[in-house]
């Protein structure tokens, strides 16, 4: 490989695992074409890696080259999105078509394996049959060189195991959405004759646009092909533990799409408590519960749920699949009602438990929990070896480009930047204010920031003329930005027209109004974990205080100092300017005064009063420095 292949290769890989950030790549290349240096030897020399993780690097990369072609057929290879046990999938460019493709490439070492080309072939078919805005779509098939591979939609979004890794769970309303589309889209490819057999959240994408697509039939079955019967050997259990269905576990030759109601029902227990239905140390310990354990009620673990999507879940788990939801349209017109507010029909027409001599049904129990103690044994040996390889393709094939936040306009760079001008505390000299403000206006004088400067020139001038002391600006919260702490994360809040929206999340929504009569203005927002939260922002002599009637954070902004505090029982942290700062802490927050103090000088310990809100939703209007 010449050395300019080589470097590029290096650069994907570095910017595809984080290690590397833009802008020191594009310094290391400014750089090498001033030289003849290597582009990681120039990275090395500039400080963006040590020595050591740039042999580490480099070996990757050239192992990386190595075994995989940089094309097949007409895809370029442009780098990988994930791996599991089949295989690895690489976002490609279709050089015939001009788009990107995911491009799944069967592991050569595997290749070998007549189950596992056949298994391959059967993901690619079932796929191929299917044409639904639901369900990602597969585009060819091929052989190049040995290479075993088939082109698939790719997928921008995000996948739903990537939302809960980032908000713990989901309200309600959104998984029912969500839900339903799944189901809508499965009931598809339910008639088609094909059950897929491993749903779970890594499996299901949410889209940039806001579409729902269900992701993978690597484990599918077409359950319409009788010559296809020999491919799941009866007593292997094939799927994801935590959300298998008890058929599954049990290695059952006849699954059909009940099977996957289950595992929905599975996946939407996890949305919407946080956790999965079963727990346990091993694979087999945790099919044996899918088996034998009763169906958990998800509002147990989270009470907020409704009665009617609680119920909805517990017929979804059923143990018997005929106590289930007879197909997926059944589940989608459930989730429907309750999107209505109508009630559901999950749970309203139950068969009666079958009777028995206790005798009986006490030795099918044994039977039951041996032969599930084996073929789970059976099973482990395949999931720890697919776990071994990477985990499952879906969760990271056509995993995520996030939305990326916008720049900011350069009227609203000159909005902060006038903002950073007069929103200090620190008092400065009338002629010095009048310079800066004479400066702004050259730059800006023609536009809306620009008239505000004026405005506040005038204002110095008359406060010069009425008042002997220095002109201070004393504006309202300029309705742009405002950074807050929430359940430890720092998010960044962005205000437009009254309505404040979180950026790069989408699940939070708040609303804003002001007061000019008092010079505040508040702030109410829900966050994804419902709770409930009243800022009140001030600005004046004091700077502003923030106050949450819940007493977990408490934030105090003052100028270019922007101090935000987490309170946990008597411990409270801090940040200041994104710098972490000890602080003192005295009393607890329950009693509605908190006393803190940061080092170094820069704070006086004060206490901050704060009361409830009132019933009528009114925002803090009592947060005040007593001293």
């Amino acid at each position: 490989m010449s050395a300019r292949s080589q470097d590029e290769a290096f650069s994907r890989y570095v910017l595809q695992t984080g290690v590397v950030r833009i802008e020191q790549l594009e310094a290391a290349r400014d750089e090498q074409r001033r030289s003849n240096r290597s582009l990681s030897e120039i990275l090395v020399a500039l400080g963006a890696l040590t020595p050591l993780q740039r042999q580490d690097l480099e070996r990757r990369v050239q192992q990386g080259v190595g075994e995989t072609p940089q094309q097949l057929g007409p895809y370029r290879l442009l780098c990988k999105l994930g791996e599991g046990g089949m295989g690895a999938v690489y976002l490609c460019e279709d050089t015939l078509l001009q788009r990107q493709v995911a491009l799944k490439i069967l592991a050569k070492d595997v290749t070998d394996s007549p189950e596992s080309l056949s298994r391959f072939r059967r993901e690619a078919m079932a796929a191929g049959k299917l044409n639904h805005a639901g369900i990602a779509m597969a585009y060819a098939t091929g052989e190049d060189a040995g290479r075993h591979f088939y082109a698939m939609e790719y997928c921008r979004g995000e996948s739903l195991d990537k939302v809960l890794k980032r908000l713990g769970r989901l309200p309600e309303r959104k998984i029912v959405e969500t839900m339903r589309a799944v189901a809508q889209a499965m009931q598809y490819a339910h008639e088609r004759g094909i059950v897929h057999r491993d749903l779970k959240p890594g499996n299901v994408m949410l889209g940039l646009d806001g579409s729902v697509k269900v992701l993978d039939l690597g484990l599918s079955k077409n359950v319409l092909d009788r010559e296809q019967s020999y491919q799941t050997t009866s007593g292997l259990a094939i799927g994801t533990p935590h959300y298998i269905s008890p058929e599954q576990a049990r290695g059952d030759k006849e699954v059909d799409g009940r099977s996957d109601v289950y595992s929905l029902g599975a996946t939407m227990y996890h949305l919407a408590t946080g956790r999965t239905p079963y727990e346990g140390a091993t694979a087999a310990a945790i099919m044996t519960r899918h088996l034998h354990d009763p169906v958990p009620d998800p509002r147990a673990a989270n009470p907020e749920l409704s009665e009617g999507f609680s119920r909805v879940v517990r017929m979804a788990l059923s143990k018997a699949p005929a106590d289930r939801y007879a197909s997926m349209g059944e589940l989608a017109a459930d989730l429907e009602r309750l999107s209505k507010g109508q009630p559901v029909v999950a749970l309203s027409k139950r068969r009666r438990p079958r009777r028995g001599s206790r005798g009986g049904r006490s030795w099918r129990l044994v039977v039951g929990t041996v032969l599930a103690a084996v073929l789970a044994g059976i099973a482990i040996f395949l999931y720890r070896w697919e776990t071994r390889r990477g985990g499952s393709v879906a969760s990271e094939a056509r995993d995520v480009e996030r939305p990326q936040p916008q720049l900011p306009s350069s009227e609203e760079r000159a909005q902060a930047a006038l903002a950073r001008l007069f929103d200090g505390l620190a008092a400065e000299d009338r002629a010095g204010r009048v310079a800066r403000l004479g400066s702004f206006l050259e730059e800006h004088g023609g536009t809306q920031v620009g008239a505000q400067a004026r405005a506040l020139l005038r204002e110095i001038e008359r406060n010069a003329a009425a008042d002997a002391e220095v002109a201070r600006w004393k504006p309202l919260f300029d309705g742009r930005s405002i950074d807050c702490l929430v359940e430890g994360n720092r998010p960044h809040w962005l205000v437009e027209d009254g309505l404040l929206t979180h950026r790069p999340g989408a699940t939070d929504c708040a609303q804003t109004r002001r007061d000019f009569e008092d010079g505040a203005v508040r702030i109410r927002f829900t966050v994804a974990d419902a709770t409930y939260l009243r800022f009140t922002i001030r600005q004046g002599r004091e700077g502003g205080y923030s106050a949450i009637f819940d007493r977990r954070a408490l934030a105090r902004m003052q100028g270019d100092q922007d101090l935000i505090f987490d309170c946990r029982g008597a411990r409270v942290t801090a940040t200041l300017n994104g710098r972490p700062q000890p602080v003192e802490a005295r009393g607890a927050p329950r009693s509605g005064r908190l006393h803190f103090g940061v080092s170094e000088g820069r704070l006086r310990i004060r206490a901050i009063e704060f009361a409830e809100p009132s019933a009528d939703g009114a925002a803090l209007d009592k947060a005040r420095n007593v001293e």
